[in-house]
């Protein structure tokens, strides 16, 4: 009570990713790390398909030379298909690809989200309790983190408003308490 009263602010827990530090990880360096993984293998799908190409210039090329292929039109609409086919498959996969992170990334930040949020909404409704009277409500506090710490900070409260009703309740010799419980 004393402490409260003093305005001593406690220190965060030992060992705790700051809430700051997992918004961070979260919505901008998760996100960047799967498109940096996206842009890589675009970029390496595009190497393959870039050498997939040269090496079938080369065979047609080669098969002109040693006269397999009579008309030069044919070769290179045979060059062209497989360009559009290599091209083509190259463009699905990415878009794939980007779809797919888009998903998992929805994916993380609404977990994240929800967890958060419920941990929120959960302090929400406890301090409701205290604030109606139900001083002797459990707090569970396993986030360390700033919710943790405001945990522990709505647990002191508590403490406090326990200590001064237990005051109250000696000063005025009453017997039974100043909040009803049900």
């Amino acid at each position: 009570a004393e402490k409260a009263k003093t305005g001593i602010r406690h220190p965060q827990q030992a060992g705790g990713v700051s809430l700051r530090t997992k918004m961070f990880l979260v919505f901008l360096f998760i996100p960047l790390i799967i498109i940096a993984g996206g842009s890589f293998f675009y970029l390496w799908h595009f190497e393959i398909t870039s050498r997939l190409l040269i090496r079938e210039s080369s065979i047609i090329a080669t098969q002109l030379a040693e006269k397999k292929i009579d008309n030069i039109t044919a070769a290179n609409a045979l060059i062209q298909t497989r360009a559009k086919e290599l091209t083509d498959k190259a463009r699905s996969t990415t878009l794939m690809m980007l779809g797919a992170t888009f998903l998992l990334i929805i994916l993380i930040v609404s977990i994240y989200v929800l967890r958060l949020t419920g941990k929120i909404k959960s302090l929400a409704e406890i301090t409701d309790r205290i604030s109606a009277g139900e001083v002797e409500i459990e707090i569970d506090t396993k986030s360390r983190d700033e919710i943790g710490e405001l945990s522990n900070a709505i647990a002191r409260m508590q403490e406090t408003i326990q200590l001064s009703i237990e005051r109250l309740q000696r000063r005025r010799g009453q017997s039974k308490p100043i909040y009803p419980t049900e």
